[in-house]
């Protein structure tokens, strides 16, 4: 009876520690990224996929997705903006 009752509590302490650690992972990886600004030109753009190729001031294409926030008709190819992203999708962006 002894035995059944220390397994028992040990899985228990064993689930809860392993919910805790799992929930400090998520946690930290939220904290991780930050915004980021990208200063560029529009190269193009697909209002079906929300996908933007933006050409930075070095000429490096970046591909990011609109966010649900973003005005996708507002985008034109050739516009110079300025950008702030998190995790490659797009929060802001003003003309410029």
């Amino acid at each position: 009876m002894l035995k059944r009752l220390l397994s028992a509590k040990s899985i228990s302490a064993l689930v809860i520690v392993l919910f805790m650690i799992l929930l400090s992972g998520i946690a930290v990886a939220e904290e991780v990224e930050e915004v980021k600004t990208i200063k560029g030109m529009i190269a193009s753009t697909s209002p079906v996929t929300r996908k933007v190729v933006l050409q930075d001031v070095a000429g490096n294409e970046i591909i990011l997705t609109a966010g649900v926030s973003v005005n996708m008709k507002e985008m034109i190819k050739g516009d110079q903006v300025i950008m702030e992203c998190r995790n490659q999708i797009i929060e802001s962006f003003k003309k410029q």
